[in-house]
């Protein structure tokens, strides 16, 4: 298998699963910034990210930290968490194929599809509308068999109405064990409120249990060997894991899933990249991730080079 991309229409997976992701990274910064102050956080993590990043002289903070996080050639990184001996699973998936449509959205009728449209409009752009959440709750019900459906109607509860979300997510995640794209923005989405400093035990055991204590991608996929290995469930996967492995001070692991992520496609990882290094609490962790990381960074500069 190779990595590749596809030709893409308006409102792929992989739009759809982004703004999910990135309303998880939004709450990720809320929590930093109330524990510590915004101005305090800022100054932290730019410290920290200078004593990481020993050439970030001119730097901007979000080309720090994705110099220190990400860029890294996952077999190689797999390789050196072997290394870890952390009772944890060896990464096994380095590539995807592009996503492909949910059969269902062919099958619809012109007024729903006109619905649709609109549905994917208001929640793209972040909007609020009674009336089209009512026809989209009313086309997700004649569809029950279609995933997308699903996710863009938790895309837009996730937004305005918690309550909602919650129990159409869960409801959802039992009823389809297969649709592991939602589970896994499921798992996500259980993270976003304990807070980075003081992570609650309950989030955590609750996030453990929607993913199955599974904690690699080919594991997950050995229970539903027919769901595609597409690069929106890598991203979604990987976004998640980085969340649960940040909070429990699995550093390395915590940049393996970010560096996935990224590869994958996911956008503003920042948020998460800070409160990974925020967490990185004395002088020695640091130098230890520091350690960790630098062949790594050696072969990725080398490939640069090559490549230039």
């Amino acid at each position: 298998m190779t990595q590749q991309k596809g030709k893409r229409k308006r409102y792929p997976l992989s739009q759809l699963a982004q703004p999910l992701n990135d309303h998880v990274n939004d709450r990720v910064n809320d929590r930093v910034n109330e524990q510590i102050g915004k101005p305090a956080s800022e100054q932290a993590i730019q410290s920290k990210a200078n004593d990481a990043e020993e050439s970030g002289a001119g730097r901007s903070m979000s080309e720090m930290l994705e110099a220190i996080f990400l860029g890294y050639h996952p077999p190689s990184f797999a390789t050196r968490l072997s290394l870890l001996d952390d009772g944890l699973p060896l990464p096994q998936v380095f590539a995807w194929e592009a996503d492909v449509d949910d059969p269902v959205l062919s099958q619809l009728n012109s007024e729903e599809t006109r619905t649709l449209k609109g549905f994917e409009q208001i929640t793209f752009q972040g909007r609020k509308s009674s009336k089209y959440l009512q026809a989209m709750q009313a086309l997700q019900a004649a569809h029950p068999e279609s995933e997308y459906l699903a996710l863009i109607l938790i895309n837009y509860l996730q937004r305005w109405d918690q309550a909602q979300y919650q129990e159409l997510e869960t409801q959802l995640a039992d009823a389809h064990p297969d649709w592991l794209l939602l589970r896994f923005t499921h798992a996500s989405g259980l993270l976003l409120d304990t807070d980075p400093t003081d992570p609650d035990p309950k989030a955590i055991a609750r996030f453990l249990a929607v993913m199955n204590d599974r904690f690699e991608l080919h594991e997950q996929l050995e229970r539903q060997p027919t769901v595609p290995l597409s690069e929106t469930l890598v991203m979604s996967f990987y976004t998640a894991t980085a969340a649960y492995y940040i909070l429990t001070d699995r550093f390395a692991r915590a940049c393996y899933s970010l560096n996935l992520a990224a590869a994958a496609g996911a956008e503003n990882l920042l948020p998460l990249m800070s409160q990974l290094l925020m967490r990185v609490l004395d002088q020695d962790q640091l130098e230890g991730l520091k350690t960790f990381l630098e062949p790594l960074r050696q072969e990725r500069e080398a490939s640069w080079s090559e490549a230039d």
